[in-house]
């Protein structure tokens, strides 16, 4: 490993709401062509693993390696999923990462179905860098259990 790797490896990720008037630019920045699809993923996944989620705003977070997600306007959220077993109250960044990498996931699975090789390294670099932050946080365990 080279000293700019070493120093890149070691880059603080910061995150930071997007403002209102720049929202337009995340979802195709996040899930490229995609975006659509992306956003009412993210909302039906927050519906299935969160039963006090009844819909509401979510703010746009950009991250500092140029990844993206989106968090629910909550405090705490419980979730609860089925597939692995995961039952536990994280904050609304957490959640958000979780179906954020969720999304991410299918929309990945879908394009290499459909032989969308560019839609598809797009989805994964996404879904690295979000997984980057996601490692830098309090609640790092949880997500990847979250996730498992």
């Amino acid at each position: 490993m080279t000293q700019s790797e070493i120093s890149a490896s070691n880059t603080k990720i910061t995150a930071e709401v997007v403002p209102e008037n720049l929202r337009m630019d995340v979802l195709p920045a996040l899930f490229g062509s995609a975006f659509m699809r992306g956003e009412n993923l993210i909302t039906g996944y927050m519906r299935n693993i969160c039963a006090g989620y009844t819909g509401g705003h979510w703010d746009f977070i950009r991250l500092s390696n140029g990844g993206f997600y989106l968090r629910p306007d909550m405090e705490k959220v419980d979730l609860s999923i089925a597939g692995n077993g995961f039952q536990k109250e994280v904050s609304a960044d957490a959640a958000g990462i979780v179906v954020t990498l969720y999304a991410l996931n299918m929309l990945m699975w879908d394009s290499a179905d459909s032989d969308r090789q560019e839609l598809l390294n797009h989805l994964y670099q996404q879904s690295e860098k979000l997984k980057d932050y996601a490692e830098t946080t309090s609640e790092h365990s949880a997500i990847y259990r979250a996730i498992d």
